[in-house]
């Protein structure tokens, strides 16, 4: 399997967790920083315009089948991997499905403010990888909580890719659970 290298490194990602970002922000010690490689499916689009067409490549990662443009650019790729490995929990095809669905949502709003004609032809997929994230695991008050930094670009993740990693943590507890009872 293909995994992307990390770009950034634990102490940079830690660093980009502590920066403060409000005048509300409180100084939060991190408990424990881990590397986590999320499975993505690759497409190629091919979208018909009224006098061309072309390719634009997406992600859908195998969690849910969320949709991502993706460039691939300044991105390494190894076999080996630095950490802990999500499983694809969702088929190449519903995240085929889910993504051809996104995208055609979009393509409607774009066709009716432009008063185009744009279509998606085709999608294929043509390979599958790991990406890498660290999760940074912190005390809030009375509870832990988790951020999540792209490895690559170092942005801080959102509640969508929060809700990614649960499913996928849950998961990996319930497969843990399932070898120990065998």
């Amino acid at each position: 399997m293909k995994y992307i290298k990390p770009f950034i490194s634990r102490q940079k990602a830690e660093e980009l967790f502590l920066k403060k970002k409000t005048i509300f922000f409180k100084k939060r010690k991190i408990e424990k920083s881990e590397l986590v490689y999320l499975p993505y499916y690759l497409f190629k689009l091919t979208v018909k315009f009224p006098k061309e067409e072309k390719e634009i490549f997406a992600v859908g990662d195998g969690i849910e089948g969320n949709f991502a443009y993706w460039d691939g650019e300044n991105v390494e790729f190894s076999e080996k991997e630095k950490g802990s490995v999500f499983s694809f929990i969702i088929s190449s095809n519903k995240a085929q499905e889910k993504i051809k669905d996104e995208y055609s949502n979009g393509l409607l709003f774009y066709n009716l403010k432009k008063k185009k004609n744009v279509q998606l032809k085709e999608i294929k997929e043509i390979d599958k990888f790991y990406y890498p994230y660290w999760v940074i695991y912190y005390r809030k008050k009375m509870s832990y909580n988790f951020s999540i930094i792209d490895a690559i670009s170092g942005e801080a993740q959102g509640i969508r890719m929060k809700r990614i990693f649960l499913i996928g943590l849950n998961e990996k507890y319930k497969n843990k659970k399932r070898r120990r009872n065998k």
